[in-house]
């Protein structure tokens, strides 16, 4: 008996070349893959940044407000409160103290006085934070004050009046109405 060869038939393709490498599709593809990805990171890296601000900004405000409070809870008033007398007095979080300056955490100035407040002179400690972002950061900032401050205005709008509430259109309206804003927080005394 005969053995019987078996035969690879092999197609012939004359002419045409085996790829090499990507095509130019491909190529794209991944280019495309890669930058979405790159975009994604880029937004949540920006959120996290300006999470934390937010965070640092209202922390070393609400510290501040304790301190001072604790200073002028033996007092009648808080009358003659400033910047000079609440660093003289390391009232404010040492990290916002610049030389006679104080500055909040996202760089602006922080001005802070004794002012009257539901209609008691002298009994209202107000905090000014000067150069807050307009938009989603500015409302961060007032819906987290809001704990803890009476009464608070942005560029002079009042967004929380005395036991209230916040005004929440009127706050979207003051947040977005400039590209930079300053926020007004008054808190009683005690």
């Amino acid at each position: 008996m005969k053995a019987i060869k078996k035969q690879i038939i092999r197609p012939v393709h004359r002419g045409v070349k085996q790829q090499k490498g990507f095509t130019a599709l491909e190529v794209l593809g991944v280019l495309a893959v890669g930058l979405m990805i790159i975009a994604a990171a880029g937004v949540f890296i920006v959120n996290m940044f300006e999470g934390n601000a937010v965070k640092n900004l209202t922390t070393e405000a609400n510290g501040t407000l304790i301190d001072i409070r604790k200073f002028y809870s033996m007092r009648p008033n808080c009358t003659g409160l400033n910047n000079a007398v609440a660093i003289a007095n390391r009232m404010v979080d040492q990290n916002m103290v610049n030389g006679a300056a104080i500055n909040h955490a996202m760089g602006g100035a922080v001005t802070l006085t004794c002012v009257a407040i539901n209609g008691n002179a002298n009994q209202g400690i107000q905090m000014q934070f000067a150069g807050i972002e307009s938009g989603d950061m500015c409302s961060d900032i007032v819906s987290t004050m809001s704990r803890t401050w009476d009464i608070i205005t942005i560029e002079g709008a009042n967004v929380k009046a005395f036991a209230g509430q916040v005004d929440v259109a009127a706050m979207g309206n003051a947040c977005t109405a400039g590209a930079s804003r300053t926020i007004v927080g008054i808190a009683q005394r005690v």
